[in-house]
């Protein structure tokens, strides 16, 4: 349940998995929704008292309070009847990884990467950064679709054991888009497309900032105008399909996102 909560669901799932290989125990597997529910609650409880507490600042409360949410968004999640597939939209800079990342531990969904993935593919370090062309180099069409063919592979494997799964990828192409729901239909999962918005000044800002970091994107200005204009509009998919400003509070945003999820 804590590997959940910090947004590594992947690292959950090995260590089950091989808990249960180890045990020759898989009908543990019918039991830990329910027990991972009731600790992730408890945690919830527990961070839920310092609300109360005379001695505690209330900064310290509102963090508190942030932290319990995600617990009890947690112990909720377990208990859904589907799992879901949540694909990010947007191009780069928009604040997809930290959306993803932040959704992850309020779901307990693996996230799966397209810039991790791409990195990995080409046998490269993750931190170190190919400033190609659009569409040439390490993010050629066919590496591109290649990148993105593993990370369907990835997500139905996690899919088909039960697993919420989160493709955090610009999924600027209609095609891509499309394939994610026919993956979601195969294993009746839930399916929300999160677009992600924000002014391009802001953009700009980003792009800039993340230059002189170890971020994983290779995403910058000089490709931000070719991706805008090659952008395939999402369309009438209302019911699965929200926009997200990402300048708003990432608490507020989460919370929209799961109200969302709710009325489907």
């Amino acid at each position: 349940m804590d590997l959940d909560h910090y947004g590594r669901a992947d690292l959950s799932s090995i260590f089950i998995n091989s808990y249960v290989n180890f045990s020759n125990d898989s009908d543990l597997l019918k039991l830990l929704p329910f027990y991972k529910c009731y600790r992730a609650y408890v945690r919830g409880k527990v961070e839920s008292f310092k609300l109360n507490d005379l001695y505690i600042a209330p900064q310290e409360k509102e963090v508190a309070g942030t932290i319990a949410h995600g617990y009890f968004d947690l112990a909720g999640f377990y208990i859904r009847p589907r799992p879901t597939l949540f694909i990010t939209v947007g191009v780069t800079g928009t604040g997809k990884t930290t959306l993803a990342n932040n959704l992850a531990r309020h779901t307990g969904a693996v996230i799966i990467s397209s810039d991790i993935i791409r990195k990995e593919l080409a046998g490269i370090p993750l931190a170190e950064h190919h400033f190609d062309d659009y569409n040439t180099g390490l993010y050629s069409s066919r590496n591109t679709q290649q990148t993105y063919d593993t990370m369907f592979q990835k997500a139905e494997h996690f899919l088909s054991k039960g697993q919420s799964v989160i493709l955090d990828a610009t999924f600027t192409k209609h095609n891509f888009r499309t394939r994610a729901q026919e993956l979601a239909s195969k294993y009746c999962t839930c399916f929300l497309i999160i677009e992600c918005s924000i002014s391009k000044e802001n953009i700009i800002n980003r792009l800039d900032a993340r230059t002189k970091t170890n971020s994983v994107s290779d995403g910058r200005r000089e490709i931000l105008e070719r991706q805008l204009t090659q952008f395939e509009p999402i369309g009438d998919t209302n019911d699965i399909h929200i926009v997200i400003d990402t300048s708003r509070r990432l608490e507020d945003n989460i919370k929209y996102i799961l109200a969302k999820l709710d009325e489907n």
